[in-house]
């Protein structure tokens, strides 16, 4: 089995964006602070959020227009979070955006700095967009080659998706530091999820640390 890595990479965060250093002890007191306040059903909202487009949603409605949108709490001044497509720039019926070529097209360039351009101009686009997360890009190494979605990964080859993956994912994060100062630079996370075309959300990928 073929395992996907989705880098989520965030764009919006209270740490300044030239800061390298963990989290402040400030925002640890500051979240236990509103964590304290906040009621179950407002923290199972938090850890749930909505797939907006899929719901009875219409995307004349702003939050109608992310792919996923976690509910924010007014009373206690927390935003929502707007997360949106992807590995191939702005997506989900959004216009006035880019129509990229795939990703791995890109890479056959097996040039960081093409990548690193690229990434700079999916940031803006996401960013001008009110996009919190862009939900990209991928790395897999593609092992199945009949996925239906290995066109949005970067390369079968490991060695080249290291190369390019930090460029593409440092420029997004850049973009959103200069368009906001008060945006963060922090380690994207990631989410590992299976390539196999067939019954996809019953797999349970397991990934080694060395992976």
């Amino acid at each position: 089995m073929s395992l996907r890595i989705l880098v989520f990479t965030l764009l919006q965060s209270p740490v300044h964006c030239a800061s390298r250093d963990a989290w402040p002890a400030s925002a640890y007191t500051s979240a236990r602070a509103l964590l304290s306040q906040l009621t179950l059903a407002e923290k199972v909202q938090l850890a749930s959020g909505n797939n907006a487009p899929y719901s009875d949603c219409h995307f004349s409605r702003k939050e109608c227009s992310y792919v996923g949108v976690i509910a924010g709490i007014p009373r206690l001044g927390i935003s929502p979070i707007y997360l949106e497509d992807g590995p191939q720039g702005v997506a989900d019926g959004m216009l006035g955006v880019t129509q990229w070529p795939s990703i791995m097209t890109l890479a056959q360039a097996w040039r960081p700095d093409v990548m690193a351009r690229a990434g700079a101009a999916m940031g803006a686009e996401q960013v001008t967009k009110g996009s919190n997360v862009m939900l990209g890009p991928a790395v897999a190494l593609v092992r199945v080659p009949w996925g239906g979605r290995n066109f949005e990964y970067i390369s079968e080859d490991p060695f080249l998706n290291e190369k390019l993956t930090g460029p593409l994912v440092r420029a997004i994060v850049r973009v959103s530091c200069e368009s906001n100062p008060a945006r963060a630079k922090p380690a994207p996370p990631k989410n590992t999820n299976p390539t196999n075309p067939t019954n996809p959300l019953r797999s349970n990928p397991t990934t080694s640390q060395r992976a």
